[in-house]
């Protein structure tokens, strides 16, 4: 997960992505945070 991130990031200047390409990338990182902090929430509460 982000593996992706940091080649958009940290890729040589000719492999760089539109910025809205960076945003989407960075999207679906905080999606992925969400879904495991939600995912332990629910681990915490039912336990």
């Amino acid at each position: 997960m982000v593996a992706p991130f940091k080649q958009l990031a940290f890729g040589r200047k000719s492999e760089k992505s539109a910025p809205e390409q960076f945003e989407l990338a960075l999207e679906d990182l905080e999606t992925g945070i969400a879904v495991v902090r939600a995912e332990e929430a629910i681990r915490c509460h039912s336990g």
